[in-house]
């Protein structure tokens, strides 16, 4: 049984994110970049269970690394988390149509465009699970391609309906990861694009693969 949310709690969290986001915006972007790293090392140190689940999972994936270089990756990879949370939030200030270029490069898309403007099918973008996936989507929604992406949306009801606010500022439209299914054959049937991260988790219809040679 799913136990219910105190609406409370989710409000108090949402309005600490959105004093928190209006600060960022007032900083220059290289600072908020400084601020997140620090905040992921903090988090690193301070959440020894995900720490060690981090370093566990890099023992295994690589077997032949030392130890420093273990821990050095586990903590990278929280910063990388700080720094994720930090692009979200600064997209609609910095991917615009007039400064975009400024932050970002994109390479070996001719074909890509040509089939996007032709639109002789649909296209279906898989994104790995790390990186800037959220930019991305919102990049090509900025430069003029704006489809759909499947999303499972936040358990904070508040901090959800902000982040599809930001998701879906350029135009890109988020498809809850439940029930995306049954939009697929209008989505198809226009020859839009849809877009979803390779490793969610589709219930007893998916196909589960092996990563790094474990299931």
């Amino acid at each position: 049984m799913v136990r219910p949310r105190n609406k409370f709690a989710d409000y108090a969290v949402y309005l600490a994110l959105r004093v928190a986001e209006m600060f960022l915006h007032m900083a220059p972007w290289r600072a908020a970049y400084a601020f997140a790293g620090q905040l992921g090392n903090m988090w690193y140190r301070l959440d020894g269970r995900r720490r060690q689940r981090a370093a566990e999972h890099l023992r295994v994936s690589f077997p032949s690394w030392p130890e420093p270089r273990i821990q050095q990756t586990a903590r990278a990879s929280f910063r990388n988390m700080a720094y994720l949370t930090i692009e979200v939030l600064l997209t609609t200030r910095l991917v615009t149509y007039y400064r975009w270029r400024k932050h970002i490069v994109l390479t070996d898309m001719p074909e890509l465009f040509r089939m996007l403007l032709e639109r002789e099918s649909s296209i279906i973008f898989i994104a790995g699970h790390f990186g800037g996936w959220e930019v991305s989507g919102y990049t090509m929604a900025t430069v003029g391609f704006a489809g759909y992406a499947v999303a499972r949306p936040l358990d904070n009801p508040y901090l959800n309906e902000h982040l599809l606010g930001v998701r879906q500022r350029m135009g890109m439209r988020i498809l809850d990861k439940f029930g995306a299914a049954s939009e697929m054959d209008r989505i198809f049937q226009k020859h839009d694009s849809v877009s979803f991260i390779a490793d969610q988790d589709a219930g007893p219809r998916g196909v589960f693969v092996d990563f790094f040679g474990r299931k």
